[in-house]
């Protein structure tokens, strides 16, 4: 939802008094949206996620802002700045951890801390190597695994290269390629690299059995030609190579290149992650939600669509994973 007003999809259980917008959406039955904050208040929306008291914290281009609900009414009215000099486009990444707040901009994953203090959050700097941030292919999603580790994607732009990042011995893979997953210690001092050669997906989620999965972006300009890869649905195997390199994608009869889990088509993805609440039906439990704002121009087949929201359904295949998609909500 970057660059846009922050929308809430809600399930007709959970109907409460904001005004609705379904006339403007194409929904499943059952289903609700509304506008909870304007952007006057999420600054931009490059990045939200929730902190452990359920409040709402959006990243704005340059600062971290925690959304304020005043008046019970389930719509945003105020915000408060917590963290700042995370420009010029960041960040991308967020995650409240106990008393941490970490967040991917300026230089790299920066670690602040206070959060629960209610006060402002002091900057203790980056943790590990640089990384460039902000665009839309450097460093993006970061979230708490259940091993107590950091998981973190850095897409092909944030500055990986060899083992600029890995700082262990046991990493499983042993360089950084194209982009790539990170597994990360809670101070920051060890690095592993989990899996690599991605092409560039600012999504990672973790299924309820510990394994990682992304949307993956395709390259426009390769639009026609024979080693075109379509937007795919990936499952980050451990010490795996996805099989992206700049000049074209390595054949998917390479026996060093793991194969996708769903080939799409055209798209461009962005946020994503694994539904684990009640309030939707059953179905969607456990299922992969992904943004994608589908819009490109610089390809052979100009294109502007409107954006959706997609849900991919896992179902165990083998050694991997199959995976079927439905659109959740468009415009």
């Amino acid at each position: 939802m970057r660059h846009l007003v922050l929308a809430a999809l809600l399930s007709s259980s959970a109907l409460g008094a904001p005004q609705l917008l379904d006339n403007q959406f194409e929904l499943p039955r059952g289903f609700h949206i509304y506008k909870a904050a304007e952007p006057e208040l999420t600054g931009g929306s490059y990045d939200i996620t929730f902190d452990g008291e359920g409040r709402l914290l959006v990243g704005d281009g340059n600062a971290v802002r925690r959304l304020q609900e005043k008046d019970g009414d389930a719509v945003y009215d105020g915000f408060e700045i917590i963290a700042t000099g995370l420009g010029p486009r960041g960040p991308q990444g967020l995650l409240v951890w106990g008393d941490r707040l970490y967040a991917v901009g300026g230089d790299g994953i920066q670690l602040f801390e206070g959060y629960r203090s209610g006060g402002a959050l002091q900057h203790k700097g980056r943790i590990g190597n640089k990384f460039q941030t902000g665009g839309d292919h450097d460093a993006h999603t970061i979230f708490r695994g259940p091993d107590g580790y950091l998981y973190f994607m850095a897409g092909n732009g944030a500055g990986i290269s060899k083992r600029t990042h890995i700082t262990e011995t046991s990493s499983p893979a042993l360089i950084e390629r194209e982009a790539s997953v990170f597994r990360i210690s809670p101070d920051g001092d060890h690095w592993e690299c989990v899996a690599s050669g991605g092409r560039n997906p600012p999504n990672l989620g973790m299924n309820y059995l510990g394994e990682l999965f992304s949307f993956d972006s395709d390259m426009e300009w390769h639009v026609g030609l024979p080693w075109y890869r379509p937007v795919r649905l990936n499952h980050w195997v451990v010490g795996g190579d996805q099989g992206w390199q700049e000049v074209g994608a390595y054949p998917p009869y390479y026996i060093d290149c793991l194969p996708g889990i769903l080939d799409v088509g055209r798209g461009s993805p962005t946020w994503g992650t694994f539904y684990e609440h009640i309030q939707f039906p059953a179905k969607y439990r456990n299922a992969y939600l992904v943004c994608d704002y589908r819009w490109k121009r610089e390809s052979n087949d100009q294109y502007n669509t409107t954006g959706r929201l997609v849900a991919f359904f896992l179902k165990r295949k083998g050694a991997s994973w199959g995976a079927h998609m439905e659109t959740l909500a468009r415009p």
